[in-house]
């Protein structure tokens, strides 16, 4: 992914960038990520395994999808939270 080299990172907030799509491989591998703020984007689907290739899902307590434009859901695509 684009942030490969930052694995260890807590935190990501991308909210209010215009965001229309976010590939289900931007997050391989973010073990350490606890809150990540998507909110005010444009996002309208939610990919099938979004954050199923996150190496410790579980770790993962905040996801702020609100004021997006999320029409769909895909099977699966928050699987691997807890």
């Amino acid at each position: 992914s684009m942030f490969s080299d930052l694995f260890d990172i807590q935190e990501v907030n991308l909210s209010y960038n215009s965001i229309k799509f976010i590939d289900m491989h931007t997050f391989f591998g973010f073990t350490y990520l606890t809150n990540l703020d998507l909110r005010s984007n444009l996002m309208n689907t939610i990919p099938t395994y979004f954050f199923g290739n996150v190496s410790d899902a579980s770790s993962r307590n905040i996801i702020d999808l609100r004021d997006n434009r999320i029409e769909q859901i895909d099977t699966h695509a928050f699987s691997k939270l807890r």
